[in-house]
């Protein structure tokens, strides 16, 4: 996997690295509410979005799912890896203007690659 890694862009490294810590930050919170810290973690998600509950860790160990495969794609510099980053990038698109300017800056150099056959 590390020479795989060797072998990637700066580019895809930058967005294989930010991937892996978003499945490491979500790990952490998953991990933190089955624990007794549950109390720390549910107080913390109470006051700054509401009510929570069991629910809200399965959607994030789909997401921890979602985001290994990731970049598992992307170390293997598979096409899907590729639409799969653009479609979870979307939702930043409407986070003008800084997330915009990002969305369209991360999707061209992610097509450019895509059309000189970086990706198979």
């Amino acid at each position: 996997m590390i020479t795989k890694f060797g072998n990637l862009t700066l580019f895809v490294k930058i967005i294989v690295i930010l991937d892996l810590i978003a499945v490491l930050t979500q790990t952490v919170f998953i991990l933190l509410f089955f624990t007794p810290a549950r109390t720390l973690v549910s107080s913390m998600v109470i006051d700054s979005v509401g009510a929570y509950d069991e629910v809200a860790v399965f959607g994030f160990f789909i997401s921890i799912v979602i985001f290994t495969l990731l970049v598992r794609g992307l170390l293997n510099r598979k096409h899907w890896a590729v639409l799969l980053q653009i479609f979870l990038l979307l939702p930043s698109f409407f986070a003008f203007p800084i997330g915009t300017v990002l969305f369209v800056v991360l999707v061209y150099k992610l097509v450019k690659l895509e059309r000189i056959g970086y990706f198979s």
